[in-house]
């Protein structure tokens, strides 16, 4: 019975180290630089298993670029970039698969700075900004804020903050021309200034609140828009 054990016990073993090795990882480099280092690489968990892998790509120095993995045909989980010493330059966190041909991804895009602090953050709809974002200095404060349609496009509302991250200013983005009435703010959040804007330029109704308690108006006479009143 013991020698029965130990020879299924020895069975196993063989078994599971078989299993494994047919599993173990495979490294290919894809291309190089001229220095010879390498440029792209596919990383397979499983060597028999094509359908899923991981690529890196380097610098010429030899330091990771960029990180992506592949299932099935499609990008998966996130796409990561370095600067070229190794800290993390960007973040895209893939919302579902993305198709490794058109690379039309959508995504939550976070940008860093060198020190590690968020730089700017987007949403990205069929691989072009589309939706809300962020912006922030290297201290990590919010500067402004707004959304943007087909890549470049603010639409919507916008907004400015102070360097203590205090509302500074909001406004209204149509077609990426500022529409409306624009507001702009005090470190106490109290409205100190608004104006309205036609076809992105200043005009009125206008109203400044004035140091010394009094306050500075302005608007059209009638509605020809020929005359005005302070």
């Amino acid at each position: 019975m013991q020698r029965h054990r130990l020879a299924m016990l020895i069975f196993l073993s063989f078994s599971i180290a078989f299993i494994y090795a047919c599993k173990s990882n495979k490294r290919e480099i894809i291309k190089t630089y001229s220095n010879g280092n390498p440029l792209v690489v596919f990383n397979f968990p499983d060597k028999n298993n094509k359908s899923q892998f991981g690529i890196e790509v380097f610098y010429p120095n030899g330091n990771i670029h960029r990180k992506l993995f592949v299932k099935n045909g499609y990008f998966v989980d996130s796409m990561i970039t370095y600067f070229e010493y190794k800290k993390v330059s960007q973040v895209d966190s893939l919302a579902n698969p993305c198709d490794t041909i058109t690379r039309a991804c959508n995504a939550n895009r976070t940008i860093y700075y060198e020190n590690g602090k968020i730089a700017e953050r987007y949403v990205l709809k069929n691989g072009k900004y589309d939706g809300f974002s962020q912006h922030f200095d290297k201290n990590g404060i919010l500067v402004k804020e707004y959304s943007l349609i087909k890549d470049s496009i603010k639409d919507g509302q916008y907004k400015e903050y102070d360097k203590n991250g205090k509302l500074d200013f909001k406004g209204f983005f149509k077609n990426d021309t500022l529409v409306g009435l624009c507001y702009y703010f005090d470190s106490n959040g109290d409205t100190i200034k608004y104006y309205n804007n036609y076809r992105g330029v200043m005009s009125l109704p206008y109203k400044k609140w004035l140091n010394d308690g009094r306050t500075l108006t302005g608007n059209f006479a009638n509605e020809d828009k020929k005359s005005v009143i302070w």
